[in-house]
């Protein structure tokens, strides 16, 4: 039989998903939402007597503790932007600058969210469709099948990389810069991230396997992709569980 300890452990983990998905649109990190979790945890294991199941159910209650927690931590830190929320654009092909130590945002994988279309967007499906046909255009190294899938104004950024830009042109110019760089052999495995369909890029090596190169997340409009968000970041590579090679 259970005792009391073990059974107000059970119940807390059973609120953990959802507390996540709360402190991750707090925080915008992954990493830091868990560890606002924790806390909330913590928080309610040390109130856990003055917990009172006739004023509040035990969800409404650890909500409260995860909201003040993620407050408090709001109050030392700056909410995490994008580098198009930071720093003006750049042309496509300047040499790449890296941010540092700035704390970007980090998208959240699907799985840990409670997410559903929304009226007057494509459909989840009709993203992931979209998103499937710039996929074979980019293992096809098909600028212009790409550019094809693009909205008009699409802006393109890479944190921690500062570098930014807008627009087909440049970003059909960047493209043409990566695949004459890192090659033209290319797996790509779907993700979802925020609601928003994605893929790991894994690239040829020269030990013949294919290695986790970045991570992309789409912001899909009704006039085609209008964002692409490439990450390459070990911390959002775990997040996902991503491996670090694939075979060929």
């Amino acid at each position: 039989m259970a005792t009391g300890v073990e059974d107000f452990d059970r119940r807390l983990e059973r609120y953990r998903p959802e507390l996540l998905a709360h402190c991750y649109r707090f925080l915008g990190s992954v990493h830091d939402a868990e560890d606002l979790v924790q806390e909330t945890f913590l928080r309610a294991w040390r109130a856990r007597d003055r917990y009172d199941e006739k004023r509040s159910s035990l969800r409404t209650w650890l909500y409260r503790i995860a909201t003040n927690a993620c407050l408090t931590a709001l109050e030392s830190r700056s909410r995490r932007p994008l580098p198009s929320g930071t720093v003006a654009d750049r042309p496509p092909l300047d040499p790449l600058v890296h941010g540092g130590e700035a704390t970007w945002l980090q998208p959240m994988p699907d799985s840990l969210l409670h997410l559903e279309d929304h009226v007057g967007e494509p459909s989840q499906a009709e993203q992931r469709a979209c998103v499937e046909r710039y996929m074979k255009a980019f293992e096809n190294a098909d600028i212009e099948g790409l550019k094809r899938l693009l909205a008009e104004d699409v802006l393109m950024e890479m944190p921690p990389v500062l570098n930014w830009f807008v627009g087909r042109d440049n970003y059909g110019r960047f493209m043409e810069w990566v695949f004459a760089k890192a090659g033209t052999s290319w797996r790509l495995v779907p993700v979802a991230a925020n609601g928003q369909p994605g893929f790991a890029a894994y690239n040829l090596a020269g030990s013949g396997a294919f290695e986790l190169h970045t991570l992309q997340v789409f912001t899909v409009a009704a006039a085609g992709i209008s964002r692409n968000t490439v990450f390459q970041d070990a911390e959002v590579f775990a997040a996902f569980g991503l491996a670090p090679r694939i075979g060929a």
